[in-house]
């Protein structure tokens, strides 16, 4: 069997992967503009009197759901439930639905920015379930076709002779190439317990890599393989794993009006549903999850949530994120998690992609010539690589990528620089004495001075206009981007973490993913699959519920 083919970061949820927390702040401190909450949602004081917990279930002939989390998971779980007829409620932390894949309007500029996740992987109907849902709901994309890559030797624009004879970009595909290989012997050869880094380190010395090939490598493990891919330091993923799941070679899409169009066309299918018009209860915070197996008067499942408020329902499927899982005692689960997911949950790893958006005055990066030497106008990406004669990063930290908003949105004038791993975590981390504003102010601050560097030949000083900057780690309702194969972690960790206890209680999201993992389609593939399976075990309500 041929090796999976690489998977890039741009297509992670990749998730994305973001979200209400990270802080969104304009130049001029405006915050960007949020879809009015009213329009999908309701108050814990709105429910139904039914499914305020009176400690005791539904009647079996009305099987109704909770679902925890208004992600894509819980919403394509909601969606398939709410077409069937069950009655769903959907509690949801945030002030707003779409949990890591969320698209800001930037107030200034209209700038459409994904702060989450941003493209659809092997965008092919037939075998990306996301972007079957794109395609039979109309939602406009572009094709992101990584077509113009420009690679910045030394933190400058490559010279006209180095484009002119191909040798930069060929000498970086033949070791991408090579180092691909070898990641595709990942599972048969190497072993669980082992860092990619290890491996990684093994490859330079066997191939004697030196000068500026060597340092074109540690971009690739960097940017390609590790930081900028799962959200994580070689040191830190399992080379036996780290490749694990599968992915076709078909085109990368992004959505024309951002990943919030997914979200609202899973709501607007919802709400048009009887037994689920006012299905999305935001701003409702879970504290405990309670299965109640027997006696068989009392089955069911209580959600207590952090107000005091409990709901009852006969079955609840949760989508919360491992990141959240992870953090002991914020949700409780009772009875208690088996020790098999309590490992699961320990072993996996959460990476950190962060991104910050520039908006300037005017796409300085994308004319020809910029930066005193001829470019690609429509590069999609630029990627510093260090060079062997000018061993100085260009940035403070290791892998980072810019990718040229400007290209498929023209006239935005953005740029969004994208950080993983280490790197994010130690930006994000930025003086904690500083409110939210001020270490956004800073952070952007300081990305505008690094990418500047990139192109010292624009011309008039540009002005930026606007910035957007995430910060996952600290989002008290993702607690990192996704998940990854973390050094001891297995595969058969995923189906264990989210296997079903006692028929009541299903589990969904990203992490349970053993094909498409840390995706967007795998959010939405197990979402699904998660409802089909509760459904399969509850009937199904009368005729004329829905």
């Amino acid at each position: 069997m041929p090796p999976p083919p690489a998977r890039r970061v741009r297509g992670r949820l990749a998730l994305l992967i973001i979200a209400a927390a990270c802080l969104l702040l304009a130049a001029r401190a405006q915050t960007p503009a949020q879809p009015a909450a009213a329009a999908h949602s309701r108050s814990l004081s709105g429910l139904p009197v039914a499914t305020i917990a009176d400690n005791s279930p539904f009647p079996a002939s009305s099987s109704s759901a909770i679902v925890v989390g208004a992600g894509i998971s819980g919403l394509s779980a909601a969606d398939a439930l709410c077409a069937k007829g069950f009655p769903v409620t959907v509690l949801e932390g945030r002030a707003r639905s779409g949990g890591r894949t969320f698209t800001a309007k930037l107030p200034l500029t209209g700038a459409t920015i994904d702060v989450g996740a941003g493209w659809i992987h092997d965008a092919v109907p037939t075998r990306n379930s996301v972007a079957k849902f794109v395609s039979d709901n109309g939602i406009a994309t572009q094709t992101d076709d990584e077509e113009g890559l420009a690679w910045l030797v030394g933190g400058a624009p490559p010279t006209a002779a180095q484009i002119a004879t191909g040798a930069q970009q060929a000498a970086w595909e033949a070791t991408q190439e090579d180092f691909q290989d070898l990641i595709g012997n990942a599972e048969d050869n190497w072993q669980a317990n082992l860092p990619l880094q290890k491996y990684y380190s093994d490859w330079v010395s066997s191939k004697g890599l030196q000068g500026d090939a060597k340092q074109a490598s540690r971009t690739l493990l960097q940017s390609e393989s590790a930081d900028l891919e799962y959200g994580a330091t070689a040191a830190k993923i399992s080379a036996k794993f780290c490749d694990e799941g599968e992915q076709g070679e078909g085109p990368e899409k992004i959505i024309t009006e951002g990943y919030s169009a997914v979200i609202e066309a899973l709501l607007s299918r919802i709400r048009s549903r009887a037994s689920c018009r006012n299905a999305i209860v935001l701003d409702a915070q879970v504290a405990e999850i309670i299965t109640v197996a027997s006696p068989a008067a009392s089955r069911g499942v209580r959600v207590v949530l952090k107000n005091g408020t409990t709901l009852s329902a006969n079955f609840a499927i949760t989508t919360l994120p491992l990141g959240v899982l992870k953090q002991p005692g914020l949700v409780k689960f009772t009875p208690g998690l088996t020790a098999a997911k309590t490992d699961a949950i320990s072993k996996l790893g959460v990476g950190l992609l962060n991104k910050i958006a520039l908006v300037y005055d005017r796409p300085f990066f994308t004319a020809p010539g910029a930066g005193g030497a001829a470019r690609p106008a429509a590069a999609s990406w630029m990627l510093p690589v260090q060079s062997a004669s000018n061993p100085t990063p260009p940035v403070e930290g290791d892998a980072f990528e810019w990718w040229n908003h400007a290209r498929f949105w023209p006239g935005s004038n953005a740029v969004v620089m994208l950080l993983g791993a280490d790197t994010a975590a130690n930006w994000e981390a930025l003086d904690p004495t500083l409110s939210a504003a001020d270490r956004d102010r800073a952070l952007a601050t300081r990305a505008d001075a690094l990418f500047r560097q990139l192109f010292p030949n624009a011309g008039t000083p540009p002005v930026l206009r606007e910035y957007l900057v995430t910060r996952w780690n600290s989002d008290p309702f993702a607690y990192g981007s996704y998940s990854y194969m973390a050094v001891g972690a297995t595969p058969g960790m995923r189906t264990e973490l989210c296997a079903t206890q006692s028929d009541l209680l299903w589990w969904a999201g990203e992490h349970c993913s053993t094909v498409y993992p840390s995706t967007v389609q795998g959010a939405l593939d197990t979402g699904v699959a998660a409802a089909e399976a509760a459904m399969a075990k509850f009937p199904a309500p009368a005729t004329g519920r829905r």
